[in-house]
């Protein structure tokens, strides 16, 4: 019987959860020194082209020899399958970058964690992805795992994932007959996350869900880093890259030892800049530079409740739990500020980091039964000429909070119909959080693809319409055009447009050049 997985791909950990007879740990690594991390390093390095992933790149992460490339997750955020990533010293493609991790990955958990899991195996797993994670990143990240040779048997957002861990751990109250209602707040070390769940018997849907894509807990790393290098009166560029990452890094460890009670925090900068003193910070005045980053997260916090309030008529006396989940999370202030705002739902879990990590690894065993409904997190459309081309319009195909499928149940489909007026049509798909209210999109905007569709029939065939001016066709013999969008249940968008009239199709996945 193959192993199953639950793999939470982190910003800056991953973490690792087995199924094990009705038991979900989380799986332990030994690196290089005996050490036993419950968490493996999402981390590259890179040397005169000569790549490192996980645990080997953090063996070399203190030389200056090797450029290492931290919180690589972040650049999902709107590139192309084919983008390139450029160090100093190599470059590489993203999908390359995430396949190589992941290779990595397999091999150290065939060689250097605490389970038994043979050198031909492959594991199946379930994995995440952030509630507002674009259709590229979608893609990319099931396609890495592809590659690098899990099975995979299936995509859950974070927060989702995480109140399935929250059931299995603290259970609902009352009868199960009832649907229960759980807020997850998941702020992990790049991406924040706040979803609202319904629970009931073997279902999860997701009632509402926003986020914000760069906001985590490398910001506050960052913050510490400039105050560090502001009090010490150094310039960011006088620098190299081996002490600016051993800086962060620094700073990253002295943040998570952070307690309630800490009033002062210290710096060891002279062991990694000659000729300086170690620093001396005021935990308040850290925190006071934190502090509008930590607000952004109750703004959503806030959000979510009225979009529950006016979509659903839920309000917060019928939340079980306001469930805090997400290595940073454990940010002092982070959880001073909700529990000001929420009181009594604020429940913080046992494991933040390994949360999501353990509901995936439960959702992998009941894959077959557990029914996740989903929803889009972002508005998917495309542009239109409007006004008889005066100006061009979005038009949303699925709008932000629409349902996703369940597995094992068809596509949600959505098809469009119209005679065309140019012998070539030009699409340009996209994604956004939010469209206002004159059906412009705002700035959180991802171009996903653009598509050219021959509706001259002369030109169907032709592999390259780049080179063709587009024109007007006389409105005589014109066929019927069919555009077919079909979602799947991990919320990747499939396109076939189809000429009704010669039977001519085209199949797209929209998911960038």
């Amino acid at each position: 019987m193959a192993t199953k997985l639950g793999i939470d791909f982190g910003t800056t950990h991953t973490v690792v959860a087995v199924v094990d007879r009705g038991n979900y740990p989380i799986v332990s690594f030994h690196n290089e020194t005996g050490e036993v991390l419950d968490w493996y390093p999402s981390m590259a390095a890179v040397r005169q082209g000569e790549w490192r992933f996980g645990l080997d790149a953090l063996a070399v992460a203190d030389r200056e020899d090797w450029f290492v490339l931290r919180s690589f997750k972040r650049i999902l955020t709107g590139c192309s399958p084919g983008h390139r990533v450029q160090t100093i010293e190599g470059e590489t493609t993203i999908i390359e970058l995430l396949g190589g991790f992941l290779q990595a990955l397999l091999r150290d958990l065939r060689q250097r964690s605490n389970i038994d899991l043979s050198l031909e195996s492959h594991p199946e797993v379930m994995i995440s992805v952030p509630a507002n994670a674009n259709n590229i990143q979608r893609f990319l990240t099931t396609e890495a795992f592809k590659l690098a040779g899990f099975k995979v048997l299936g995509m859950v957002n974070e927060p989702t994932a995480a109140g399935i861990e929250y059931v299995h751990r603290f259970g609902v109250r009352g009868s199960r007959s009832r649907k229960h209602y759980l807020m997850v707040f998941d702020l992990g070390g790049g991406t924040f996350d706040v979803s609202l769940i319904g629970i009931g018997p073997h279902q999860y849907e997701t009632l509402a869900a926003e986020g914000v894509m760069r906001l985590g807990g490398d910001d506050f790393d960052q913050i510490l880093f400039e105050q560090v290098l502001a009090h010490a009166q150094i310039d960011v560029t006088t620098l190299n890259h081996a002490q600016k990452t051993a800086l962060l890094e620094e700073c990253r460890l002295k943040k998570e030892s952070l307690h309630p009670n800490t009033r002062r925090v210290f710096i060891d900068l002279a062991s990694i800049v000659a000729g300086q003193e170690n620093v001396e910070l005021s935990v308040a005045d850290y925190y006071a530079a934190c502090d509008d980053l930590v607000q952004q997260t109750l703004q959503v916090v806030a959000s979510v409740l009225e979009s529950a309030a006016q979509r659903h008529a839920l309000e917060e006396a019928d939340i079980a739990s306001l469930y805090i989940v997400g290595g940073a999370s454990r940010f002092p202030l982070v959880g001073k500020r909700l529990r000001e705002a929420y009181q009594r739902l604020v429940k913080r879990s046992a494991y933040p980091h390994g949360a999501v990590a353990v509901g995936l690894a439960i959702a992998a065993e009941q894959a077959n039964t557990l029914e996740l409904r989903e929803q889009f997190a972002r508005d998917f459309g495309v542009w239109r000429e409007g006004d008889a081309g005066k100006e061009v319009v979005l038009d949303r195909l699925f709008s932000r909070g629409t349902s996703l499928p369940p597995r094992g149940e068809p596509p949600l489909t959505i098809t469009r119909s119209y005679q065309p007026t140019h012998n070539i049509g030009c699409f340009r798909y996209l994604e956004c959080g939010r469209v206002n209210e004159a059906g412009k999109p705002g700035d959180d905007l991802t171009v996903l693809k653009e598509v050219r569709f021959p509706f001259d029939h002369c030109l169907q065939g032709q592999s390259d319409l780049d080179g063709v001016t587009i024109d007007t066709m006389p409105a005589t013999g014109v066929s019927t055009i069919e555009e077919i969008y079909r979602c799947t249940p991990e919320g990747m968008v499939e396109l076939t447009i189809r000429d009704t009239g010669t039977g001519f199709e085209q199949r797209y996945l929209l998911i960038g050049a």
